[in-house]
């Protein structure tokens, strides 16, 4: 509960300082410190749910909202959801949804390689005719990628969390875009 409220705090803090700072940072002539940008890709995802453990390829999306504390480091809050829908006509449906703080960092100078970081909170949504299960609680991820051009990225990363009495681990392969 304590861990909820603190990723909330977080969450509401990061997406307060970006909000007051595209306020200041309006005047065309400064240089540009916001980004709003997306991704999409596909995961490995690894759900253990008590004895059980399953694993299956899912669909990933993500929306992020990042502000340049200097040119290589970049704070920032994102929204990011992975989904496994079994057919279309099934009744199986289940995602993933994460919200997170982030921090990406370009190490090396004169280069496009970045690391990132995030932690929040997610929840496992499981959903099958009469059957529902909801299971939420704290999550992170790491990544490693490389801009492949000023507005578009490609990267991997590895994303955990512990919801209540269930775990996931996502390896995931995605392309972003900037703006």
């Amino acid at each position: 509960m304590i861990i909820t409220r603190l990723s909330t705090l977080a969450c509401l803090l990061g997406v307060s300082i970006i909000l007051s700072s595209t306020i200041v940072l309006s005047d065309e002539s400064r240089q540009r410190r916001f980004f709003f940008g997306g991704d999409l890709g596909v995961a490995y995802m690894d759900i253990t749910r008590g004895d059980k453990n399953y694993s299956d390829t899912w669909l990933y999306g993500a929306l992020r909202a990042e502000y340049a504390l200097c040119p290589r480091l970049l704070l920032g809050t994102e929204g990011a959801g992975w989904t496994d829908q079994v057919t279309a006509s099934s009744s199986i449906a289940e995602d993933v949804i994460a919200v997170m703080v982030t921090a990406r960092a370009y190490p090396m100078q004169n280069s496009d390689a970045f690391v990132k970081a995030g932690w929040g909170q997610a929840r496992h949504r499981y959903r099958e005719s009469s059957v529902h299960s909801d299971a939420s609680g704290p999550a992170y991820l790491v990544a490693l990628g490389y801009d492949i051009h000023p507005r578009a990225s490609f990267s991997i990363s590895y994303s955990s969390g512990d919801l209540d009495q269930e775990t996931y681990k996502a390896v995931t392969v995605s392309a972003g875009f900037t703006f």
